[in-house]
């Protein structure tokens, strides 16, 4: 099992690449900010005395924050597992999400070292990601109260 010493309850992200991978997460995730995606397209006449809204499709992520991480190159094959398209699984004792990780562009990821209140580093990383349900659903409000702590 790759990851981070666990301080606090049992999180963990799984995925399969030539064998079954795991990540341990140090805290639960943090920073929980549900966002739905809405894609739509506007259309306004040349003298803008009407307009048309044409929606395609919606679906729902949750973004959170990875943080403390101790193993960043670990830390690093989850996002490139995620970069690939692979099903990210999570689990946290009570509640597993399948899930894609979305990202906006994809270029180089770069992990973020960890900061304490002072602002002085911890020797740990942190990187924030986008969550996707395999199927689509919202995440439910179970998701997030099982998160808090």
């Amino acid at each position: 099992m790759a990851g981070s010493t666990q301080l606090f309850g049992t999180t963990e992200f799984q995925w399969t690449d030539g064998g079954a991978q795991t990540h341990t997460l140090a805290i639960p995730l943090q920073g929980l900010r549900p966002v739905m995606r809405l894609r739509r397209r506007v259309r306004e006449s040349l003298d803008y005395s009407n307009i048309e809204f044409f929606t395609y499709g919606s679906t729902f992520e949750v973004i959170v924050e990875i943080r403390y991480d101790e193993t960043p190159e670990d830390l690093l094959r989850l996002l490139l597992a995620g970069g690939k398209g692979l099903t990210i699984t999570f689990d946290d004792d009570t509640t597993t999400w399948p899930c894609y990780m979305i990202f906006d562009s994809f270029g180089d990821l770069d992990i973020t070292p960890d900061f304490d209140a002072a602002g002085r580093i911890l020797g740990e990383y942190r990187y924030t990601i986008r969550l996707r349900r395999t199927d689509n659903a919202a995440f439910t409000q179970n998701f997030f109260d099982q998160l808090r702590y």
